[in-house]
C-alpha cells in the first residue's frame, strides 16, 4: 500500500478527540533519560470513550465527540534491542504485560505507540515505521479504527519543553496519516497501572535525571511567583489553549501583583479562572459573570479546575 502524509489537521475536522493524562509525557522523558544514546519507545494504553459518555465532559472535553485517552504506556521491555538507529521492542514482554492490565481493567485498550529519534537527529518516521503502523491499524485483530503514533525528535529538558514530540493518527482503510499535534489535549486521568509499568507518580517521585540549567531550584527560591514556575507555565499554556477553543478571540489574561486571571467572553457572559499566587498553593477560583454581575463562584483544588470550569460553563449555558 502506498502512503501519503497529510498536513496538520484541525480539531473540528477530526471526529475523535485525543487526550493524554498530564503525566504521560513525564514518563516518556524519564524513559529517554535511561537511554540517552539509543532509541527508546513504548506502547500507549488507555481508553476509548464513546460520544455522550459522562466521563468526556468531566475531563473538560467536547461531549459531542468520542475520545481516545492515553493514561500510560508499556515500556519497550528488558529484552528490547536498542541502537542509535533502531528499536526492536520485547514483544513477548509487552504482550504479557498488557494481559495483566486487562485483568485489572477489561476496558483498557492498546491505543498506539511512541518511539524516539532523539539520538540520531531524524525528525520524521522512517518508511518502515509508517508501513508498520498502516499494517497494524488495518489488522482484523486490532480492535480500534485509529492508531496513535508519536515521534520524539529530541530529548527535552522536561515535559514542559516545546516542540520535542509530534503526534500522528493512522486510520483504518486510509493510505495517509495525519499530524494531530493541535488535537492533543491534556487531562487528569492518572494511571492505575503504575505498579506494572514502572511509572511512579511524578507528584511524589522525581523522574528527571537532567534539569534545565538555572540558578537553583525555582520551586524553592524565595520571591518566585506560582506563574513563573515550570508547573505554572505549563498549566497556563494548557488552559490558554483550552480557552481559545472555547471562546475563540474573546480571551484575555491579566495579572494583578502575582495573581493571574484567565477570562473568556461569550456575549454578555464571561468566565474567569484565577490561579494561585504563591508556590505551593493550590486553590483556583472559577467565576461566572453576566453583564458585570457575579452569578456563580467555584473554588477548588488546581487539579480539579477543569471540572469546575465545566460546571460553570454548564451554568452559563442554562442561564
Amino acid at each position: 500500500m502506498k502512503w501519503r502524509k497529510s498536513k496538520q489537521t484541525a480539531k473540528d475536522d477530526w471526529p475523535a478527540q485525543i487526550a493524554f493524562d498530564r503525566y504521560v509525557h513525564d514518563y516518556i522523558v524519564a524513559e529517554l533519560a535511561k537511554s540517552p544514546d539509543v532509541e527508546e519507545g513504548g506502547k500507549y494504553v488507555g481508553y476509548v470513550l464513546r460520544e455522550g459518555s459522562p466521563q468526556i465532559p468531566a475531563l473538560g472535553l467536547d461531549r459531542s465527540r468520542p475520545a481516545l485517552v492515553v493514561t500510560d504506556f508499556l515500556p519497550s521491555g528488558p529484552n528490547a534491542v536498542r541502537t542509535a538507529v533502531e528499536l526492536m521492542p520485547d514483544g513477548k514482554y509487552q504482550e504479557r504485560l498488557f494481559r495483566q492490565l486487562e485483568q485489572m481493567d477489561a476496558e483498557v485498550e492498546h491505543l498506539g505507540t511512541w518511539h524516539s529519534h532523539h539520538c540520531n537527529g531524524l525528525s520524521t518516521f522512517s518508511s518502515g515505521d509508517v508501513s508498520g503502523y498502516l499494517r497494524t491499524v488495518n489488522r482484523e485483530e486490532y480492535r480500534l479504527d485509529y492508531f496513535l503514533a508519536s515521534l520524539v525528535k529530541r530529548r527535552p529538558y522536561n515535559a514542559a519543553d516545546v516542540d520535542w514530540i509530534d503526534h500522528f493518527l493512522f486510520t483504518r482503510g486510509q493510505d495517509r496519516f495525519y499530524r494531530v499535534n493541535d488535537l492533543v489535549q491534556i487531562v487528569d486521568w492518572p494511571t492505575t497501572f503504575g505498579g506494572h509499568t514502572g511509572h511512579a507518580d511524578v507528584r511524589r517521585t522525581p523522574l528527571y535525571t537532567e534539569a534545565k540549567p538555572s540558578h537553583g531550584d525555582e520551586e524553592e527560591r524565595s520571591g518566585v511567583a506560582w506563574y513563573e514556575t515550570t508547573l505554572g507555565r505549563r498549566i497556563l499554556a494548557e488552559d490558554r489553549s483550552r480557552f481559545k477553543d472555547m471562546f475563540g478571540d474573546g480571551v484575555t489574561a491579566t495579572r494583578k501583583t502575582d495573581v493571574i486571571t484567565l477570562t473568556g467572553r461569550r456575549g454578555l457572559a464571561s468566565i474567569g479562572v484565577t490561579y494561585p499566587s504563591a508556590v505551593g498553593a493550590s486553590d483556583v477560583t472559577v467565576v461566572l459573570f453576566e453583564d458585570g454581575t457575579r452569578i456563580l463562584e467555584v473554588t477548588c483544588d488546581l487539579k480539579y479546575r477543569n471540572r469546575a470550569l465545566q460546571a460553570v460553563l454548564a451554568a452559563c449555558e442554562c442561564r
